[in-house]
């Protein structure tokens, strides 16, 4: 075990550019080819005013990445998701707004908006003409909603309300972590909250639970239920499901105060998985993360392809001063005291190997990341540095690449 001082954390802490060339190879008055040499890669910034930009950058691998006059302010603290050739930024304090941005003609533009009754905690991209919202209250026994949005109008064409879960007795309701589309099955990850308290203040964990809907017609089928595994994912993540190349899905559990899991569950921190064509857990699947990484838990998962997923993970001491409670939301952590780190799993194989080259840093709402030709481009930040590191899960090694100048990277992305 690690020194207690490693774990504790504080709390809470406009343009793109655009030139075209012409060429064409030959005299014979052909169309020229035009040539777009518009930047590619784009990352949402939490500026150190605190304001959001969604900014253009020309690499990820080297120099400077800056929101200083370069990119589009947002109207509120955003999250931002990718949506196939489109990046969505949804806001919580912005009248639960998403905003949609695409480029066009080489440059990045906002190219709609659509608003929600309810703020999305767990967005997924369904694979179709689809993209998938689920939304909650933070406090109450309301309703939570299932938003079914048309990707080609941004618009919402279904909306289903539903409870998820709630157990009466307790006065607890469910909260959204994760949401997938896998065939003709929705499957929407939770932990409980008590009505009384807020979604940010207690999360309550029980047994590993999955809702199961239909898709498209979001009607609900079932719960499914796996006492091996506490609760699954946390506040605001990303990779509380996620899908390997053969379709399978994968879902962890973080049985951590520190994020956010308050008491901490006795079960260890874990990854279960649902097989493909199937709608229940995979009873002969449980990774148990926690001792098998040397008693590291998962703050976050993403998949990184070839059957492996990128952890950010940390060491939790025993008992954990309540002023210390959601404590791995820290962006900008003093490095002094900062202690996550990355890890590589192999899921097929059940192993967690630490990714050489990696500062320790803080955690964040979400883990922001692309995957883009064998390699993972994340945001690592504290108190002294943000930066992209170019992680390679094959032989878990990880190289600095482009210095973010701001807080921290919120998301990264590539549009051709």
């Amino acid at each position: 075990m690690i020194n207690l001082k490693k774990v504790l954390f504080t709390a809470l802490l406009a343009t793109s550019s655009l030139f075209i060339a012409c060429s064409s190879d030959d005299d014979s008055g052909s169309e020229p080819q035009v040539i777009d040499n518009s930047p590619k890669f784009f990352v949402g910034v939490e500026g150190t005013d605190g304001k959001d930009v969604l900014a253009p950058a020309e690499s990820l691998t080297e120099g400077v990445i800056t929101p200083i006059n370069n990119g589009i302010v947002q109207p509120a603290w955003m999250t931002f998701v990718n949506l196939g050739d489109a990046i969505v930024a949804q806001g919580f304090s912005s009248d639960n707004e998403m905003k949609l941005y695409k480029k066009v003609n080489g440059e990045l533009q906002n190219t709609d908006n659509l608003f929600t009754t309810l703020a999305p905690f767990a967005m997924a991209d369904a694979g179709d003409n689809n993209f998938i919202a689920v939304a909650s209250a933070r406090e109450g026994n309301s309703d939570r909603e299932i938003y079914l949005i048309d990707k080609s109008s941004f618009a919402i064409t279904k909306t289903v309300q539903t409870k998820i879960d709630e157990i009466t007795a307790e006065d607890l309701i469910a909260f959204p972590t994760g949401v997938a589309v896998n065939g003709n099955k929705l499957f929407i990850t939770y932990y409980f909250i008590s009505t009384g308290t807020g979604g940010s203040s207690a999360a309550i964990a029980k047994e590993a639970k999955i809702a199961v809907y239909s898709y498209p017609e979001l009607n609900f089928e079932k719960i499914i239920t796996d006492d091996r595994s506490p609760s699954l994912g946390v506040y605001a993540g990303t990779g509380a499901l996620i899908k390997a190349d053969n379709g399978d899905l994968y879902t962890y559990s973080s049985a951590s105060s520190i994020c956010g899991f308050i008491p901490a569950p006795a079960s260890p921190s874990s990854i279960l998985r649902i097989k493909n064509g199937t709608s229940d857990f995979d009873t002969s699947y449980h990774f148990d993360f926690q001792t098998v990484s040397g008693g590291y838990k998962i703050n976050d998962m993403l998949y990184a392809g070839n059957g492996k997923a990128i952890v950010r993970m940390f060491q939790e001491p025993p008992v954990v001063p309540q002023e210390y409670f959601w404590a791995a939301y820290a962006p900008t952590i003093d490095q002094n005291v900062a202690a996550l780190t990355l890890g590589v799993v192999d899921l097929e194989a059940k192993t967690v190997t630490p990714i050489d080259g990696i500062p320790a840093h803080g955690g964040a709402w979400g883990i922001a990341n692309l995957v883009r030709d064998g390699k993972v481009y994340i945001n690592i930040s504290h108190s002294n540095e943000a930066a992209v590191y170019v992680i390679d899960p094959e032989t878990a090694t990880a190289e600095k690449g482009a210095t973010i100048q701001g807080n921290y990277a919120k998301g990264i992305f590539y549009l051709d």
